[in-house]
């Protein structure tokens, strides 16, 4: 595909979204509604508190959305003196702006691995980056956390590695552990991650940088126990736990009637304990001794998740934006009708453009299979590129939703050109 008109599409997509909901049908989704409130919140009471602010309070919308999006989406608002339609124009227009940076930086520093591209796997390979204009036109965080994670990846690759950079990487891996929870664990190890692999500031003083993501994580975790009792970096991971985790395996196990049934009765004995600290350490105990004594079919479900995180086509992505009715997920009907009565959701126009999707998302997925297992490419390099996917999509576990690839999608894009590129160079030198 040639270069104007591969620019000339990604603009008219993040253009013509932009349009769509500033000016014709907004499209929110629920989570949207809470990064709102939260960012409401922060502005009128001082804390991120993600529902609306009246008695009583439920202790796990304190601590659900950590505070960077919403700190953000604030600092928009008091601009704009509320969350009028100026407030929305500007967050889509920034969020826009980010998206299409990021698509030009991984170009450019792709460059040579992209112009081994044939027109047909050009076209193939841009389908699953339609996600990207798509989550830069709604309130999510998306784009702030793609962009977080593409350039601790950018800096780690420079061809000099300075003490900025190794900077830039510690304060990135900081914002995005503020931005998204599941982010938490890896944002702690990855600047002592990155000392082991070599990538060192050559003034050592900077090394201490490494426990600044450590720091963070203690200080929102003293911050959120003033606030519930609880010292919990974000309840997300509790209710992930209980109606992801343990709900998949029991829908998969029992059904939906049971399923729903053993869930409400954890909940259900959970609020019997006054405080906000039991009734969460009695739900952890609960869903762990159930997953516990079922762990081979809770393994085969997580695994499953995790593949299908890198080829669900986003049936939920594009019926948001594009405000059409939307069923349960594939991972529900998989669970609950099995395979052949799940495919009926794919025969229509939207689904078999979904297939079509599903198919480019398998096909980067070989050409990352390509770069893992190529000789060529520096093992350290191999696990710059490789640890923040596999550790992301390994958190996921059996929710499986293409969502959760969005922030890797330009790491993902990296990955699979630079496996490609290996391959094609290969073939070449062969002929």
């Amino acid at each position: 595909m040639k270069q104007r008109l591969f620019w000339a599409v990604v603009l008219l997509l993040h253009a013509g979204l932009w349009v769509k909901q500033v000016f014709l049908q907004h499209s929110l989704l629920q989570d949207a509604h809470e990064y709102l409130q939260s960012a409401h919140n922060l502005i009128t009471h001082g804390n991120w508190y993600c529902a609306d602010y009246v008695a009583p309070f439920k202790p796990e919308f304190f601590t659900k959305r950590p505070p960077g999006y919403p700190c953000f989406l604030a600092a928009v608002e008091g601009l704009c003196g509320g969350q009028n339609k100026v407030f929305f124009a500007i967050v889509y227009l920034l969020q826009n702006l980010i998206s299409i940076g990021l698509i030009y930086l991984l170009t450019q520093w792709l460059k040579p691995a992209i112009q081994t591209l044939t027109s047909p796997y050009t076209i193939i390979s841009l389908l699953p980056g339609l996600a990207l204009p798509i989550y830069a036109n709604l309130i999510m965080s998306e784009t702030l956390l793609s962009a977080c994670l593409f350039l601790i990846i950018y800096y780690s690759f420079q061809t000099t590695f300075t003490n900025k950079h190794y900077l830039l990487i510690t304060l990135l891996a900081v914002a995005a552990m503020l931005i998204k929870p599941v982010f938490m664990p890896i944002a702690i190890l990855l600047p002592g991650l990155w000392l082991i692999l070599g990538k060192r500031p050559s003034y050592k003083p900077l090394y201490s940088l490494a426990l600044l993501p450590l720091i963070c994580f203690f200080t929102l975790l003293k911050i959120n126990q003033n606030q519930t009792g609880y010292a919990q970096y974000s309840s997300i991971s509790q209710i992930n736990l209980l109606h992801y985790n343990t709900y998949s395996l029991l829908i998969y196990q029992q059904g939906t009637h049971k399923a729903d049934s053993i869930i409400d009765q954890i909940r259900y004995e959970a609020q019997q304990n006054k405080s906000y600290a039991a009734q969460v350490q009695y739900q952890q105990k609960a869903c762990s001794q159930i997953l516990q004594s079922n762990l081979l079919p809770y393994t085969y479900l997580h695994l499953r998740g995790m593949l299908m995180t890198t080829i669900d086509p986003g049936k939920f992505d594009y019926t948001q934006i594009l405000n059409i009715p939307h069923e349960q997920n594939g991972l529900y009907h998989l669970n609950e009708q099995g395979i052949k009565r799940s495919l009926r959701l794919y025969l229509n126009p939207l689904g078999t453009w979904l297939i079509l999707v599903a198919i480019s998302k398998l096909i980067l997925l070989i050409w990352v299979g390509m770069y893992a297992f190529s000789k060529k490419e520096p093992l350290q390099s191999k696990i710059i590129l490789v640890v923040i996917p596999l550790m992301v999509i390994g958190l996921t576990g059996p929710i499986g939703a293409s969502r959760f690839l969005v922030p890797l999608l330009p790491i993902w894009y990296a990955i699979a050109l630079k496996g490609y590129a290996t391959i094609a160079h290969s073939t070449l030198a062969a002929n």
